[in-house]
């Protein structure tokens, strides 16, 4: 576990944090936001994602009545991407809760989002991206060879030329089918 230099606004303002599959955002939030309560949806859950694909309405009554006992909560989406009509049940809320909850939406695809002409909150959530491992938060497992040759994804520190190669190849395949294609 390496220490992300990546500082989130938690509590003060609503975020997106995207970037490429496998760098560690859900961990990242794993961490981060235990120290406030905290709210999650997770649409990578196959029953979370049907349950608010039917009634994003039901989403937004949710988090509303945990925000009131809750204040200075945080509400974790992960997967934003997944289910675009979210961002209009979370407009509302910040709107209506303001001061009272914030929210933290991760993605690995933003342009999913800006390609359905998605609602991305226009100044009211803020953009991070995490990028994949950098040498400062490596120290001394820091590669120079094996970086350029693997990268710096989380799954591929330390690990062996083989393993780094099957992984790569593995990641790309997907990568390249389901986010390009």
């Amino acid at each position: 576990m390496y220490a992300r230099e990546l500082k989130l606004p938690l509590g003060e303002q609503s975020c997106f944090l995207f970037g490429p599959r496998q760098t560690g955002k859900t961990t990242l939030l794993s961490l981060l936001a235990n120290a406030r309560p905290r709210f999650d949806a997770t649409l990578l859950d196959t029953e979370t994602l049907l349950k608010y694909s039917r009634e994003p309405g039901r989403f937004r009554r949710e988090v509303a009545y945990w925000a009131e006992r809750h204040p200075g909560g945080i509400v974790v989406v992960d997967e934003i991407q997944k289910l675009p009509p979210l961002l209009d049940e979370i407009q509302q809320l910040l709107d209506s809760q303001a001061g009272r909850v914030s929210f933290i939406m991760t993605g690995s695809n933003a342009r999913k989002l800006k390609r359905s002409s998605a609602n991305l909150l226009g100044g009211r959530a803020w953009p991070y991206t995490l990028f994949p491992l950098t040498c400062r938060e490596l120290g001394r497992d820091f590669d120079l060879g094996s970086v350029l040759r693997f990268g710096s994804l989380p799954p591929v520190i330390g690990r062996t030329e083989g393993f780094c190669r099957r992984f790569l190849k593995a990641y790309t395949q997907t990568y390249l089918k389901e986010e390009i294609l």
